[in-house]
């Protein structure tokens, strides 16, 4: 993590998971056999909203924060924590999984950040970007964080808002800078994924209790 501030002057405390999206496009480049991945989607979202109950470390290359480690690497875990077999297990639940697993991680990324800067204020802003057409994982990670969030739906979201910050900056907007353009994304009341989270939180600090290191 690194101290920065923003155009405004204001400290900010910055954090980042750059191997996501490589993460979910090597999954579906070798994980999925020689089915679509629009298909495999598709099935992702007729799943429903429930958690899928298996844990996806979604490391390709180690882990750059919130705990740094450059010899972890994907694993596939029941609730147990133990191993699974990919191959005993239906591929839209696994796909499932490992949308799951990159938006936990997230969220641990946020509780670290929190606990050291304090608590967002809601709702949470998700950019969505390219990956912002992935509705699934979109959807998932509305459910996995433990408050509303709103998706932005500019499909270059950080370039669109630098040149509205420069706009504003130059005096060509009246005003505030306006937001960019999101939806507000559903969830399912309270938080379902805490379960789940404090698993997922066990097993990739390395610590099978729980308990952390």
């Amino acid at each position: 993590m690194s101290i920065t501030r923003t155009v405004t002057g204001a400290p900010s405390l910055l954090a980042g998971s750059a191997n996501a999206g490589a993460f979910v496009r090597w999954w579906f480049a070798h994980r999925i056999g020689a089915r679509d991945t629009a298909d495999v989607l598709a099935e992702i979202a007729e799943l429903g909203p429930e958690p899928s109950g298996l844990t996806v470390l979604p490391y390709l290359a180690g882990r750059q924060t919130p705990r740094p480690d450059r010899r972890v690497d994907v694993r596939l875990l029941d609730e147990d924590g133990r191993e699974v077999d990919a191959k005993a297990r239906a591929i839209p639940l696994l796909a499932r999984a490992m949308l799951e697993g990159t938006a936990l991680h997230a969220r641990w990324m946020l509780d670290e950040q929190s606990r050291i800067a304090g608590p967002p204020a809601g709702p949470l802003r998700i950019l969505g970007g390219p990956g912002g057409g992935n509705r699934p994982w979109m959807d998932i990670k509305a459910q996995v964080y433990p408050m509303n969030a709103r998706l932005t739906t500019a499909s270059e979201p950080v370039a669109s808002g630098a040149a509205l910050l420069a706009a504003s900056r130059a005096g060509r907007l009246p005003g505030e800078a306006p937001v960019l353009a999101g939806v507000t994304l559903s969830r399912e009341p309270g938080d379902p994924y805490r379960k789940m989270y404090e698993r997922f939180v066990a097993a990739a600090a390395g610590s099978p209790d729980g308990e952390g290191e």
